[in-house]
């Protein structure tokens, strides 16, 4: 009762706080991710701080971190959600990578069926922690949107071709095919790259 007591407190009437606290702590070793919430400096500065906390937690080498940072730069810019695995189709990750991510940011991130951020105050904790000097976990939109826009360029170019829909004859109309041909002869990502590169 103590505990809880003082992580109400330390939540600061904030719910998402609370939310994301207890999500972190019980992802693995409870009792450990008990300590660093009651102990770090998430419990003193707010969401931000334990936002901070749980990704320097789950990211400590330099590669998880880009991977990280180059997954949550088109997370954030998206034109509609993706699963994750189109997101590593799309940008040319390693699927298992993208689950990986994504495992270790279930307190922040809902990816049971699309890839989607569970509250905005994360998306603006990552944009603006670039104003915070030496931040690694900083993600710039404007990277996302070129990311995006050179992997639609390169899903394009491996993936389109003559006749994509395999239509029996030219003569057919659009109208006569319905719109689920469409949908089962493109792949999301291809239809993702084709719709937003721009």
């Amino acid at each position: 009762e103590d505990t809880i007591s003082q992580l109400a407190d330390r939540s600061g009437g904030l719910f998402i706080w609370a939310v994301t606290a207890l999500d972190f702590i019980a992802q693995y070793d409870p009792i450990n991710r008990l300590r660093k919430v009651q102990v770090g400096e998430a419990t003193l500065q707010g969401v931000n701080a334990l936002y901070h906390q749980i990704l320097d937690t789950s990211f400590s080498g330099g590669d998880a971190v880009k991977d990280l940072t180059r997954l949550m730069s088109a997370v954030v810019v998206t034109q509609r959600f993706l699963t994750p695995s189109e997101y590593a189709s799309l940008l040319g990750m390693d699927v298992h990578t993208v689950h990986s991510i994504c495992g270790k940011l279930r307190s922040v991130l809902d990816s049971v069926t699309v890839l989607q951020v569970k509250h905005a105050s994360f998306v603006d904790f990552l944009i603006a922690s670039g104003d915070t000097p030496n931040n690694r976990f900083h993600v710039n939109p404007d990277d996302g949107h070129r990311l995006l826009a050179e992997s639609s360029f390169r899903v394009m170019n491996k993936e389109l071709h003559f006749n994509i829909c395999n239509i029996p004859s030219s003569f057919v109309p659009n109208t006569k095919l319905g719109d689920d041909h469409f949908q089962h002869t493109i792949a999301p990502v291809l239809s993702y790259a084709c719709q937003f590169w721009g």
